[in-house]
């Protein structure tokens, strides 16, 4: 670019020189050559020149400002594989069918299977039994049903927290992977990218303590329901009943 206005520059210089006033170009029939206004006009070429390689200079730094502001630097992608994605979901299954699990009447979620395996590891473990199986007098009554709700609650609670659990040094060696990677962003953009990476690494960190303490609330609940639920039994089966009182009494009497 820069070489074809200088070209168009002397280009204009040529055809000024040539169209100079034939008055000015020869006097009385001598051939006049002006040598200071061709000098000033080189010297204003010449400026020209500098001034559009100086602009040249500046189109090409304000371009690659435009490149560090604008673009993809592939961070979006960093520890967050299809791999990396799953084992993430290892919890993706609704809490009920935990309870579906313990009753023997259901599974996970297929999004959960590698949570199936450790469920089911505890349940073996804990010789745990479904609700049908240890009240067989009443397979779908209260008491079974409470059964299975404790003993879903916990295999959720256990799986979920040794899940979690195991992960933590993965976890670990994540922040110091992209604690690594600050070094190494070449530009603004990288680092502002980067920096975004990082704060979805720590939403991604915060959204497992929610699962826990989500968890740990369940578990307290469902526990505090239960008690109540026996306290309200055992209240209701040693209740005092007065018109009985008075019955035993008269038939004391008579």
């Amino acid at each position: 670019m820069l070489k074809s206005y200088l070209f168009a520059a002397t280009a204009a210089m040529a055809l000024t020189v040539s169209t100079l006033d034939p008055k000015q170009a020869n006097a009385g029939g001598v051939p006049v050559f002006d040598s200071a206004s061709l000098a000033q006009m080189v010297k204003q070429i010449v400026e020209m020149g500098k001034q559009l390689t100086e602009a040249q200079k500046q189109t090409e730094k304000l371009e690659d400002i435009i490149h560090d502001l604008t673009g993809s630097r592939d961070l979006s992608g960093l520890l967050n594989d299809t791999d990396a994605q799953t084992a993430r979901r290892y919890a993706d299954t609704d809490i009920h069918t935990f309870l579906d699990l313990a009753s023997g009447k259901g599974s996970l979620s297929k999004n959960a299977d590698g949570l199936s395996a450790t469920a089911i590891e505890i349940i073996s473990e804990l010789g745990l039994r479904s609700g049908a199986e240890m009240i067989p007098s009443e397979p779908e009554g209260v008491r079974a049903h409470s059964i299975d709700l404790a003993h879903g609650t916990t295999i959720a609670a256990m799986s979920i927290g040794e899940r979690s659990f195991n992960a933590s040094t993965q976890r670990l060696s994540h922040v110091e992977e992209l604690i690594g990677a600050i070094d190494n962003t070449q530009d603004l953009k990288a680092s502002v990218d980067l920096n975004t990476r990082m704060q979805g690494q720590v939403a991604l960190l915060l959204n497992e303590m929610l699962t826990l303490q989500a968890m740990q609330l369940r578990a307290t609940g469902v526990e505090m329901g239960l008690n109540a639920a026996g306290d309200d039994n055992l209240v209701s089966t040693f209740s005092f009943n007065e018109s009985q009182y008075r019955a035993l009494n008269n038939q004391g009497e008579n």
